[in-house]
């Protein structure tokens, strides 16, 4: 799905609630995030820094590690934190929350279309192991 400049709520294993924009494949940021003692087992903080200036991975990874900016994060039973960017570790997600603006039936169109497997040959071998060599042989 493509995702970018989206705002999303996600909400992590913890209970803490984060609000922000899916950060876009080239954002620019000035600063990166360093994660509070409190929140290091949820957050990752990865960013590139040259010459001043931070970039941020893009977006969703394949392992839902996910890249936010402008974030709003909300501890469970604590005040507020506002941060300009964030990187969320995927295993530590428990749900994502989409706008209801976004259009799921084109983004997920890819998905509709089943995978084409080469088929094998008539008369091929299967490629099975055999029978093993038995016990103590």
């Amino acid at each position: 799905m493509k995702l970018s400049n989206e705002k999303v709520q996600i909400e992590l294993k913890n209970g803490t609630v984060v609000y922000g924009t899916i950060a876009g494949a080239c954002d620019l940021l000035s600063s990166c995030l360093i994660s509070s003692s409190s929140l290091s087992a949820c957050l990752i903080s990865r960013c590139m820094v040259s010459d001043s200036e931070v970039y941020v991975p893009a977006g969703v990874d394949v392992a839902m590690n996910t890249h936010l900016k402008k974030v709003k994060l909300i501890p469970k039973g604590k005040e507020p934190i506002g941060v300009d960017q964030m990187s969320i570790r995927g295993n530590k997600i428990r749900y994502y929350i989409l706008p209801d603006s976004l259009n799921l039936d084109t983004l997920l169109v890819d998905l509709d279309q089943p995978k084409n497997r080469p088929k094998k040959p008539p008369g091929s071998k299967p490629a099975g192991r055999g029978r093993g060599r038995g016990r103590g042989r």
